[in-house]
């Protein structure tokens, strides 16, 4: 029994850490403002959720975003949490106020490690 559960322990992904989480999110966040929206979606968007659109898609919505926004002023992290479901991967969940020239965003990320890097896979903006 305990070779059994120790086994089942063993195949389990690496456990993230929500500093190294927050070290990828603000990096991402800070590559969106400067618009590099290629580097977002190779570098700190997870493969499959970097699949979901091309380059010149995620880059046409991140401009649109920044007219109504404005330029990126700081960020503050709100809420942090480290979610372990039975059978799945760990994830750790960030949400980040992100503060613009012409609104405040709540920015909700979902991050995972992928290939032994911390990726986003989950990416949601919102008015405060």
């Amino acid at each position: 029994m305990i070779a059994v559960i120790f086994a089942l322990v063993s195949c389990k992904g690496e456990k993230p850490e929500i500093d190294k989480a927050k070290t990828a999110v603000e990096a991402c966040l800070k590559a969106i403002d400067k618009g590099e929206y290629a580097k977002v979606k190779t570098e700190y968007y997870s493969t499959e959720f970097g699949s979901g659109e091309t380059e010149e898609e995620l880059s046409g919505k991140f401009k649109k975003l920044k007219e109504v926004t404005g330029d990126m002023q700081s960020f503050e992290v709100k809420e942090s949490s480290l979610n372990e479901e039975p059978g799945e991967d760990a994830k750790i969940i960030l949400v980040y106020a992100v503060k613009h020239a012409r609104v405040t965003t709540l920015e909700k990320f979902v991050v995972i490690i992928e290939e032994g890097k911390y990726k986003i896979t989950l990416h949601d903006i919102r008015n405060e």
